[in-house]
């Protein structure tokens, strides 16, 4: 529990109406969806899968391009992102809740905790990396960003 998010009350069921969960194609992003889809069908909630793309590949991989073709290659790479998020969620899941996809530029930690609170989201389900012990000191997490953040529960995915 995030410190900022409220308090559950004592004996009331807690209801997740609003879920948002990021989602950055890898493994635990991809099991971290799994929940969140079940999550949302047992409660009919609203599941907003969120994909942030802090710099198009395509610009890092050819920073030539960087003055000619930004749009492009932005919206190309949003485009398909879009098209891959939609394509991870059963038919049958949009039966039992509703499913919404965002794709927004940004830091990855920012962009989420924006969704969330705009969104007036109950609960954020992600995945998290196993990412070495000097990494996560010298750049820390999205995870833990998100958890510290927060106004809401955080429900973290570990892959097997």
């Amino acid at each position: 529990m995030p410190p900022r998010a409220p308090a559950a009350a004592p004996g009331e069921p807690v209801q997740f109406r609003r879920i948002v969960c990021p989602v950055d194609f890898s493994e635990s992003s991809l099991d971290a969806l799994t929940y969140a889809i079940m999550l949302a069908e047992e409660a009919d909630a609203r599941l907003t899968l969120l994909h942030v793309v802090e710099m198009p590949r395509a610009l890092t991989e050819e920073p030539m391009l960087l003055a000619r073709d930004v749009a492009r290659i932005r919206e190309t790479e949003a485009a398909e992102a879009r098209r891959r998020l939609h394509a991870l969620v059963p038919e049958q899941a949009r039966t039992y809740c509703t499913v919404e996809t965002a794709v927004v530029e940004g830091r990855a930690h920012d962009e989420i905790i924006r969704q969330a609170t705009e969104g007036h989201a109950d609960l954020i389900v992600m995945g998290v990396h196993g990412r070495g012990v000097v990494d996560r000191l010298l750049f820390g997490s999205t995870a833990h960003h998100v958890i510290r953040a927060a106004a809401c529960p955080v429900l973290v995915v570990r892959s097997a």
